[in-house]
């Protein structure tokens, strides 16, 4: 049975809802916006490794769900390794920020969220939106502005970024040792390959790093250790 039958096509492929909160930081401010994810999502761990690497720490602050999520109340913020209680709003709930947001809300809650603490409201639930505005607009605010867009690579960022995104990110979710297959062959191919080069990581095999390692102990998450050391010592706390 799959995970999210509400999000399943009709070839059983997962589709994933589209994300409802996508407004945008125009004048960052440090301190006014905050981060919620979960470590085992790789969509929430890519926004908060991206935050990291470009040194950001500083400016938004972060919360972390417990990564086992209850079917009836979704993510949860519990005492736990790893993870605690919400200290910005006192959210039980990831779902009480969406609500909060609006209160006609019906689809599923999903991490990350960047939250307006002024404005008391999410801005934003969009990995891909949250990653750019840190590559962007946060850009000032970073001790390590990176670039995660650099212009020459746009072509090429787009096509393999759809193609991890759907056949490695979104299909992440099945349960079918095939799939899970499937998602390794497809890992192993890219990182062989050397399609990017390792000054441009995180913007488009962050995409597939964090999928990676939220498999840890599988078997491509060894075979690919080699290859991965190279851009891990300054996100190591993000792993």
């Amino acid at each position: 049975m799959a995970q999210f039958p509400e999000e399943e096509g009709a070839d059983g492929a997962f589709q994933r809802q589209p994300d409802e909160f996508r407004a945008w930081v125009e004048t960052p401010e440090a301190g006014r916006y905050h981060l919620y994810v979960c470590k085992a999502c790789p969509w929430a761990h890519r926004a908060w490794l991206t935050r990291n690497l470009m040194g950001l720490e500083d400016a938004i602050s972060v919360n972390f769900v417990d990564p086992i999520r209850d079917e009836e109340t979704g993510w949860a913020f519990r005492e736990g390794e790893g993870h605690g209680l919400d200290d910005v709003e006192g959210f039980s709930y990831l779902s009480e920020a969406y609500f909060k947001t609006s209160a006609g809300f019906r689809g599923r809650v999903t991490v990350p969220v960047l939250w307006d603490k002024r404005e008391k409201r999410i801005v934003n639930n969009s990995e891909d939106d949250i990653v750019q505005m840190w590559a962007g607009v946060f850009k000032p605010l970073a001790k390590h502005p990176v670039d995660l867009y650099p212009e020459d690579l746009n072509d090429e960022q787009g096509a393999l970024s759809e193609e991890i995104y759907e056949n490695v990110n979104n299909a992440f979710i099945e349960q079918a040792s095939p799939v899970r297959r499937a998602l390794m062959n497809l890992a192993t191919g890219i990182f062989s390959r050397r399609l990017i080069s390792w000054r441009n990581v995180w913007r488009k095999e962050g995409l597939i790093f964090s999928a990676i390692v939220s498999w840890k102990r599988t078997t491509v998450y060894f075979a690919l250790w080699s290859d991965l050391t190279p851009c891990i010592s300054g996100i190591s706390n993000a792993i």
